[in-house]
């Protein structure tokens, strides 16, 4: 990609969602964030060599366009 780049702090739901934003206009984006992955307050944890999800438990989406993301996210 040519032109404007950006770089975003935060792996999280809103950063992730900005730089997929920004990948659709075509603009490149570079995502920081100091854990090792993805997630932010709703990754998985491991706690005792177990799987933990972490944060929130659902998300409640009363906006059409809000729930169309959140259907391409969770196939």
């Amino acid at each position: 990609m040519t032109g404007p780049r950006v770089g975003g702090v935060g792996a999280g739901g809103a950063g992730l969602a900005c730089a997929r934003e920004l990948a659709r206009r075509r603009v490149s984006a570079v995502v920081l964030d100091r854990a090792r992955g993805v997630g932010g307050r709703c990754a998985t944890r491991h706690v005792a060599g177990r799987p933990v999800d972490f944060g929130t438990f659902y998300l409640h989406a009363s906006s059409a366009a809000f729930t169309g993301v959140l259907g391409e996210l969770d196939p």
